[in-house]
Formats: C-alpha cells, structure tokens, sequence
C-alpha cells in the first residue's frame, strides 16, 4: 500500500470514488451528493489554506483518500479520511 499526494491530473477517479464510498456508507450522516461540496472542490480549497490531499492505493488502485489541514505551524488536521474501501478499514 501507498500514500502519495493525489494528483490533480485525476479528478474524475477522485469524483467517482468519493461518490462510490457515500453510496456505501447507507448509515452515513448526508447519503445525497448533492447535499455535500464537491471533492474536487474540496481539495482545491484545502491546497490554497496551505494544506494537502492523499491517495492511498494498493496495486495502483484507489482504495483511500485522505487530506491534512493546516491549523498552525506546528499542528494540522487530518480530514476526508474515512472515505476508504470497506475491505480495508478493518486491516492493520
């Protein structure tokens, strides 16, 4: 498994998976996509406050995403990260 920073060049993947795990989630706070902000929109912000978005993949598919968000020099907060394949959440 890896942990890169997601690349801008993959929206679409980035869109369709973010989708897939809230259709997953049935017990999940907001299930419509339209309720929520856009990933990629997301993402975007996040990079312009100083902070970064991350992929984790296993055999080069997506199986995670996950962003930290700057609170000050020394602290940061880590968001997004549930949104990760049912089959590996439970995996140590």
């Amino acid at each position: 498994m890896t942990i890169k920073v997601f690349s801008p060049k993959y929206p679409t993947e980035l869109e369709e998976f973010y989708a897939q795990r809230i259709a997953d989630n049935p017990l999940g706070f907001i299930q419509r996509l339209d309720l929520l902000p856009s990933i990629s929109g997301f993402v975007q912000k996040l990079r312009e406050r100083g902070g970064e978005f991350f992929g984790m993949r296993k055999d080069k598919k997506l199986i995670g995403i996950c962003g930290l968000n700057p609170i000050n020099k020394t602290e940061a907060e880590l968001c997004k990260f549930p949104y990760i394949f049912n089959s590996f959440q439970t995996k140590t």
